[in-house]
């Protein structure tokens, strides 16, 4: 009873505006690899079968063994529509590391994912997870148990000439340096291997990428609740 009344607290705190609109609704969910719903793969001498696969209901990335260096990495990339009317966006990720490895080096790379589907033009800041650790870029920033399930969320906000991008993982908030962002991106959505001192094995259960006319609060919220706020 308590946590249905909590539910039910939780989605009127989310309730929408009114006029608030979905406009773009983005589910990747491992039925093929990325590449086959949408998503570009990029990378340096790294073939796409040979670090990502589907095994058991997940998309698997799988680096360990590979060169630990510049040489190699890899990618996937999905242009995001536009719409310039867009306020929000959120993306998730749902996946865990089940392996990495590293040199012997402060600020391993290793599995990253970053993005702004908004079309603007905003900071890059891309996020790295190790076995136990989070990154923003080169900075760790917060001790994690990353082989157990988490989600990943990222909300994206754009009002007036404001933009801010905001971290949480299982819907508590993830304070990270302003000035560790690496260059710019503008409607994308990212992520694999850097390619940069470390390397892992990541599966991933599912990504999800949600833009809206209205500015999303995370509020500790499933990407459900937030879906519900639009549906009147």
């Amino acid at each position: 009873m308590l946590r249905l009344l909590t539910i039910c607290l939780l989605v009127t705190a989310l309730a929408a505006p009114a006029g608030a609109e979905i406009l773009e609704h983005i589910v990747y969910t491992p039925t093929s690899l990325p590449s086959a719903q949408g998503w570009t793969f990029g990378s340096q001498n790294l073939d796409e079968d040979e670090v990502f696969s589907l095994q058991d209901g997940v998309l698997v990335m799988d680096t360990m063994g590979s060169p630990i260096d510049e040489t190699t990495w890899v990618t996937y990339t999905y242009q995001v529509p536009q719409h310039a009317d867009a306020a929000g966006a959120v993306v998730r990720w749902r996946a865990r590391v089940t392996a990495s490895e590293a040199q012997p080096h402060a600020y391993p790379q290793g599995f990253f994912f970053s993005g702004w589907p908004l079309a603007s033009w905003y900071n890059w800041y891309w996020f790295n997870l190790d076995s136990d650790r989070l990154y923003s870029s080169n900075l760790p920033i917060q001790e994690l148990d990353a082989t157990a399930w988490h989600d990943y969320l990222l909300t994206c906000t754009q009002v007036g000439g404001e933009r801010d991008i905001e971290l949480t993982v299982d819907g508590e908030t993830v304070a990270y340096p302003p000035d560790s962002f690496s260059g710019a991106l503008s409607g994308v959505v990212i992520f694999g291997d850097m390619g940069l001192d470390a390397n892992a094995r990541v599966e991933i259960a599912e990504i999800e990428i949600i833009v809206s006319t209205d500015a999303v609060p995370t509020q500790s919220a499933s990407l459900s609740s937030l879906r519900r706020r639009f549906d009147r």
